[in-house]
């Protein structure tokens, strides 16, 4: 077998077998965020979809690496982060969580933590250094470093019998790491790097600075510098090698060796804090700090069920948020957001709606939706209210007022529902309030515990009621500041 089809086999058993969930949302959030003007609901609808990545998304987002400067309030909400750091930063960070957390699941062996760490210290300076060189695409500067390795430190998961043959060539010490490599698998897993970001389309800054292109003031040749400089710490920071490389970033940034030294070694603890961040603390121990730096202190990251529990104290949070929110420059569809997702993570729900009110011609349609099923409810929540058959969702718009379906719902109201909303929503006990601004109904909250089957309970639809209250008074107060404004 010939060496290109070799690499192709490895590229493809990784990126499609081993991977398919990376591969899904690199591809996802990376679509999503390729339209400036996407709503902001589909990309926090994406990370909302899985607990353990709105888990890492928000304790990165409120890293000190991230944190705007002068900034103390707390980012309890995915919605809030996407407004506040942009979609680009959150891509970011998303696409990096991804990554660490599929790499993870295959064991902390050495060679993939010790990649994992120069990984992530590389993405920090480099990070670092082109914000100081004034780049525009920075978050795609730091994913290109920290993804430079991507196909070695996918080998050392997914390399099963060959790992410890590549292991034995490498501790031989009779070739270079790239020799070693061709003699084992018949090719370098650099060439896995350059191939596995063509099939997840990533940047091209990646193969650039593999493949060493690139002038002594490009973004590629700060990569692999970063890189390089993460590397050969491990050793020390004072070696004839460091010093060498900070010379040539100096050159590449234009930072004399007196500024730039400190910064890196400074840069140091911003990396440790935020692997931690990530998730990845046993690769945060070993990012080697220099003597002059004093070690963060840091906690490492515990994930929770997949099933989102109701939380009086996020809850809390969450209505601070949106009571700042609203003082601000928020709108309309800002509000919604927030509530959907107070009710969604706060009430411990499993899908909650947002339905639309066209009174004219009587009907309701799924604006956004969070959850598993939620692109059903999207696509099959759109039909005629008709007030006449004494319809749940049509008395909750007419007299305004929250419903527990089957349990607390207006005396005039069917006890069952129609075929078409039964068929969509399933044999289910759910919570229904209308979106209310100058006193007329312009749409439904729906939330329920359908794939969970957990039951509801009156705590739950006390939250859930005043999350939907909040929703309606902060819709008045956005309306009346803006007419105010005219």
């Amino acid at each position: 077998m010939n060496d290109t089809k070799t690499l192709n086999i490895w590229t493809q058993r990784i990126a499609h077998e081993r991977m398919p969930v990376l591969s899904h949302t690199v591809h996802t959030i990376s679509k999503v965020c390729e339209n400036d003007n996407a709503p902001r609901a589909a990309i926090t609808n994406i990370i909302l979809q899985d607990p353990a990545m709105t888990s890492h998304v928000l304790r990165v987002a409120n890293s000190i690496y991230y944190s705007p400067r002068g900034t103390t309030s707390k980012l309890n909400t995915i919605s809030r982060a996407v407004v506040v750091l942009g979609a680009n930063v959150i891509r970011s960070i998303c696409v990096s969580v991804s990554i660490v957390n599929e790499l993870l699941k295959g064991g902390s062996r050495e060679h993939l933590i010790r990649e994992l760490a120069r990984s992530f210290h590389a993405a920090v300076q480099a990070r670092d250094l082109a914000i100081y060189k004034g780049e525009k695409s920075q978050e795609e500067i730091f994913i290109a470093a920290l993804l430079y390795r991507i196909g070695e430190m996918a080998f050392w998961v997914f390399g099963e019998n060959l790992r410890g043959l590549l292991d034995a060539e490498l501790k031989a010490g009779e070739v270079t790491p790239g020799e070693a490599e061709q003699k084992v698998l018949g090719f370098r897993l650099s060439q896995l790097t350059v191939e596995l970001c063509r099939e997840w389309n990533l940047s091209e800054l990646i193969p650039m600075a593999v493949k060493g292109m690139g002038s002594t003031h490009s973004i590629s040749r700060l990569i692999s510098l970063c890189y390089r400089l993460a590397l050969n710490v491990e050793n020390s920071w004072n070696t004839p090698e460091v010093d060498k490389i900070i010379a040539d970033l100096s050159e590449n940034s234009g930072l004399s060796i007196e500024e730039l030294r400190p910064r890196l070694e400074n840069n140091t603890r911003h990396a440790i804090t935020l692997a931690t961040e990530y998730g990845a603390h046993v690769a945060a121990d070993h990012i080697p700090l220099p003597p002059t730096v004093e070690a963060p202190i840091v906690e490492a990251v515990t994930v929770g069920s997949n099933i989102a529990q109701p939380d009086p104290m996020l809850q809390l949070k969450i209505l601070r948020e949106l009571s700042a929110m609203v003082t601000g420059e928020a709108d309309y569809n800002d509000v919604i957001e927030i509530v959907m997702e107070g009710i969604y993570r706060g009430v411990g729900m499993d899908r909650v709606m947002y339905a639309i009110y066209f009174p004219q011609d009587h009907k309701l349609e799924a604006r956004s939706a969070l959850g598993e099923g939620a692109d059903k409810l999207l696509n099959g929540f759109k039909w005629r209210v008709d007030k006449s058959e004494n319809n749940l969702f049509a008395l909750a718009l007419e007299e305004q007022r929250s419903c527990w379906y089957p349990e607390k719902i207006p005396a005039k109201a069917r006890k069952d529902l129609p075929t078409s909303i039964s068929s969509l929503l399933g044999p289910n006990a759910f919570f229904l309030a209308p979106a209310i601004a100058n006193f007329k109904s312009i749409g439904i909250f729906y939330a329920d515990r359908a794939s969970s089957h957990r039951p509801l309970d009156i705590e739950s639809y006390e939250s859930f009621a005043h999350f939907t209250l909040q929703a309606n008074i902060s819709i008045d107060f956005i309306g009346t500041k803006h007419s105010g404004h005219k």
